[in-house]
């Protein structure tokens, strides 16, 4: 059965190969899907899964301009590039929704570096509340930690209180988490400072009572 599926899928390439060189954007979509699908078990379907979306996306299909949308967004299968998923967010019109819509609208508040990227790890934090897969809660983790990082390295002090929790409880790295709390103390934060005071008054005591 699973030989005779192959078989049946491969068909169905080529004669969807064919309608896409006419220029048929379904067929390029539907081709772009099923090539998604191997690359996630094979990455070498990564170009072809780009190749598709971008000839169905320059066709005017808008499903297309949301799939890539996401794949530029996380860089499984390409570079990640913000800015191009931003754009291809915006050509996806009436589709967007939900995270797509957050992250589309996200560039135009018109916020500095500290509060523009603090603000976009905030968006997949709370798309995490609303997601039930797995997969999804681990990949937006992933990017809100990354997100969190690049706030930090701007001077933003509640980034780094944001990520202390993250790497403790989420991630379960807690020298991780001493990092961004002693980053955060750097910067001036009383919080910081009295968490750190604390964690290091503890292991001290335990320290003593084991010696």
């Amino acid at each position: 059965t699973e030989k005779k599926n192959e078989v049946d899928q491969e068909k169905g390439i080529k004669y969807l190969s064919k309608a896409a060189k006419s220029h048929h954007p379904e067929s390029c979509l539907a081709l772009a899907e099923i090539y998604e699908h191997k690359a996630a078990q094979d990455k070498k379907y990564s170009k072809e899964t780009i190749k598709y979306y971008e000839k169905a996306e320059k066709l005017g299909s808008k499903k297309a301009s949301l799939a890539l949308g996401y794949i530029y967004l996380y860089g499984d299968l390409v570079e990640k590039n913000l800015d191009k998923a931003i754009d291809l967010f915006g050509k996806a019109g009436s589709l967007r929704s939900g995270l797509a819509d957050e992250i589309y609208s996200w560039k135009n508040r018109g916020l500095d570096s500290q509060e523009k990227y603090f603000y976009l790890a905030e968006i997949f934090i709370d798309s995490i509340k609303l997601e039930t897969e797995n997969s999804l809660k681990k990949k937006y983790t992933s990017e809100a930690i990354s997100y969190y990082e690049i706030a930090g390295k701007s001077g933003c002090i509640e980034a780094y209180l944001r990520l202390s929790p993250i790497y403790l409880y989420k991630v379960g790295a807690p020298k991780k988490r001493m990092e961004c709390l002693e980053k955060a103390a750097e910067l001036g934060s009383p919080v910081a400072k009295f968490h750190l005071r604390t964690i290091y008054t503890q292991s001290a005591d335990i320290h003593f009572e084991k010696g």
